[in-house]
Order: C-alpha cells, then structure tokens, then sequence
C-alpha cells in the first residue's frame, strides 16, 4: 500500500486488500467480477462529482451546499446501507470538520424516531443512503421515519448507490460520501486532510 496519506484515504486498499486475502484463504467465494464493476461505478461516480464540476450540475457539491450549517444526520438499512452510513459519519467528521452521527433501520425505529419531536430537527439534515437490494421493509420504514424527522423541521435529502453488486453498491455509496466531505471542508474554510485536534488529543493524553 503506497505510505505518505491519511488512513480513511486508503479505504480502496485496505477493503479490497482484505477482500483479496479472504478470497485467496477460501473464506469468500471468486469476486473479480465484483471488484471490476465496483472500481467501474466508482470511477463513474467519481466523474458525475468532480472537482471541475460546478455546484448546480455537482450532487456532491450541492449536498454540501445543503448541509451548510446544519449537522448531519446519515440513515442506512441493514447491511450494506449501514456500513455506507457510518462511514459517511467518519468522513463528515474529519474530512468535513462537522458534528455528525449515523444510524441504521429499522433500529432507528426503535428508539431514535422519538428524538424528532417539537420542532427539534431544525438545525438537522437527515441524508437517506438507499440501494436497490435494501430490505423488503426498508422502503416503507425510510418513507415513514423521513416524514417523521420532517415533521421535526429537518431537510431531508436521498442518495442512492449504483451497481448490480452489493460490492459495488457500496463502493459508489461511499466514494460519494468521501466527495460531500470533502467539499464541506472545502466550503468550511478547513484542510480536509488536517488531524490537528486529534494531535494535540494525543499529545495532551501522553501528558498525563
């Protein structure tokens, strides 16, 4: 893996390196099939959100226009929209520079939906990670607890992976997570790459 960049830049080589070695244990099943189409949609991704794309034609861009001074909020479905989720958080975090969390469904049926109450979701920008293979339930449960965090006052927006596989659905989910993060540092005057509050967390923690 080539050295010099962040961790969470490295995501394409530590996934798929792990991927690689599982396959060659026989622990997974044969996915060059899979691994080509996910590099496919996400250079095609990658394309539809590129830097030299103005705002009103950039998903990415607009997005991060969106979010602007409200805090994330990122919804998956079980499984691979779960995973997308979290590390959209991860990368609001610390590429963005923004508070953010992520939460799955239907869990967040269970608990989180009674948070959106009184007009609380105001300062709030609920982002709905969606995939064609998601749960038979999840459609309806995103449509009801969407409805739900609105009523609250919260904007609301949907982005949607591309691809056959689930590999690939999570690969494009991801690479334009990486890019709304990304340009929300950009817009919030920030180096995305900095890790200057986690250097001095350490520093201060070796201190003590």
């Amino acid at each position: 893996m080539p050295g010099g960049s962040v961790p969470r830049a490295a995501f394409g080589y530590l996934a798929f390196g792990l991927l690689g070695a599982l396959e060659a244990a026989g622990l997974l099943p044969r996915l060059a099939a899979d691994v080509a189409e996910a590099a496919a949609e996400v250079e095609a991704r990658l394309a539809q959100l590129a830097p030299g794309l103005p705002t009103d034609v950039n998903p990415a861009k607009r997005l991060a226009r969106t979010i602007g001074e409200r805090t994330p909020v990122v919804w998956g479905a079980e499984g691979i929209g779960a995973v997308a989720a979290l590390r959209w958080k991860a990368q609001l975090n610390e590429n963005g520079k923004v508070p953010a969390w992520s939460s799955s469904l239907p869990e967040l049926d269970h608990n989180e939906v009674l948070g959106w109450s009184d007009e609380r979701g105001r300062r709030y920008l609920v982002i709905a990670l969606r995939h064609e293979g998601e749960p038979p339930t999840s459609p309806e449960r995103f449509e009801l607890s969407l409805e739900i965090a609105a009523r609250a006052g919260a904007a609301t927006e949907e982005v949607w992976a591309s691809g056959d596989s689930a590999l690939a659905r999570l690969a494009s989910l991801v690479a334009h997570g990486d890019m709304v993060a990304t340009y929300l540092g950009i817009a919030n005057g920030a180096d995305p790459t900095d890790t200057g509050t986690i250097t001095w967390l350490k520093q201060r923690l070796a201190e003590r």
